[in-house]
């Protein structure tokens, strides 16, 4: 789970301040439910919902039932973000102590969920680690404490360590007007219909962003492509297989404590992440796994004859280098702003990447909707 997925959820129990427990449908995961407004149910008892927040070490999740959090940025605090951040890379002398607190309130939103923009701002900030937005709320203190007393001594590099956040969210800020209102019913040109069709709505617009600013070479850029490649394969093989358990399964144990995460995983008890890839790759077919869980040993069954190909596909996501580094150090580096990764990407990276996701021989994305068990 990552914040805007929709999701369906049933309650369980009624908490207080308008907040429920509640059990989301397909993974069977519990979490709680934020009601604002009039609570519509379906027919069959759930409620649609997106999720605000997933806490990975409780597995749990925070969702909320309402449009609060997803609307559009503001033409007024757009324009301010605008100004200070081309500033801060720009012209260091127009900046003033505000307009780093105002930066902090950027942050905090993401952090809190109380403002309507919060999740549009987190999107647009590249989805940034949470400890990095914590950090970056402190920093944000210490230099507008400086520049209060008129020192502007660290200002750069506090600049040049958030780059990747601060010049994301500029990005997306000047380029709305150009991407509000694209078609994303309609394929790129790598794609064909049919397979266009079986893509996630999320997947379809990250698509069609990537094809439409390849050639920007904004390292925050590079974010979207991982989050396609998680998306779908969570998609298009995990959710399908976690739907098809039974409850009993679903709640057996793992005899093996090295195949414990991959069995929660496909039991829909842990979060998924790019890293799991390849553990998922090997245990598929490993007799010790397959013998150990009975979770792991129904999911090569589930495969069934595309069990190779899947695990083929496994191999080949983790074994990708791209300048040096694996597709997941890449992820990693980027969403906790490590300046190592970043500053090991070159303009010859996104090209790259693209054509690992999009184009013949390795077409990742296309091979995924090929083997697709949804």
């Amino acid at each position: 789970m990552k914040a805007g997925n929709l999701i369906n959820v049933t309650i369980v129990e009624d908490l207080e301040n308008n907040k429920f427990k509640v059990i989301e449908k397909d993974s069977g995961l519990f979490g709680t439910l934020s009601v604002k407004g009039r609570l519509k149910m379906q027919k069959d008892g759930s409620i649609k919902a997106w999720v605000i927040d997933f806490y990975q070490q409780e597995n749990k999740f925070y969702s909320g039932n309402a449009y609060f959090g997803k609307y559009s940025i503001s033409e007024g605090i757009s324009k301010k973000y605008i100004r200070i951040i081309s500033n801060l890379y720009n012209d260091l002398d127009e900046i003033e102590a505000e307009d780093l607190s105002i930066l902090k309130g950027m942050a905090n939103r993401c952090l809190k969920f109380d403002q309507w923009d919060w999740l549009t701002t987190y999107q647009y900030l590249g989805y940034p680690n949470k400890p990095y937005l914590r950090e970056f709320v402190k920093e944000t203190i210490i230099q507008r404490d400086k520049l209060r007393v008129s020192d502007k001594s660290l200002l750069n590099d506090f600049a040049s360590k958030y780059s990747f956040m601060l010049n994301s969210i500029l990005f997306h800020l000047n380029q709305k007007s150009s991407i509000e209102y694209v078609n994303y019913s309609k394929p790129t040109d790598d794609f064909d219909q049919t397979l266009w069709d079986k893509l996630t709505p999320d997947s379809k617009e990250n698509i069609t962003l990537v094809t439409k600013f390849l050639n920007s070479e904004s390292v925050f850029f590079l974010m979207h492509f991982f989050v396609i490649l998680e998306q779908e394969f969570l998609h298009n093989f995990i959710e399908p297989f976690i739907e098809s358990l039974s409850n009993e399964i679903k709640e057996s144990s793992c005899e093996g404590e090295k195949f414990l995460r991959t069995h929660k995983i496909l039991s829909g008890k842990e979060h998924f992440s790019l890293g799991s890839i390849i553990f998922m790759g090997k245990l598929v077919t490993d007799r010790k796994a397959l013998d150990s869980s009975i979770v792991i040993n129904e999911f090569n069954k589930f495969l069934g004859i595309r069990v190779s190909e899947f695990r083929k596909l496994c191999f080949e996501i983790n074994d990708y280098r791209v300048n040096n580094l694996s597709l997941t150090k890449i992820r990693n580096g980027i969403a906790h702003g490590d300046s190592t990764v970043i500053h090991s990407i070159d303009s010859k990276c996104y090209n790259h990447i693209y054509s690992l996701f999009f184009k013949k021989p390795t077409e990742l994305i296309i091979k995924i909707l090929n083997n697709s068990k949804k």
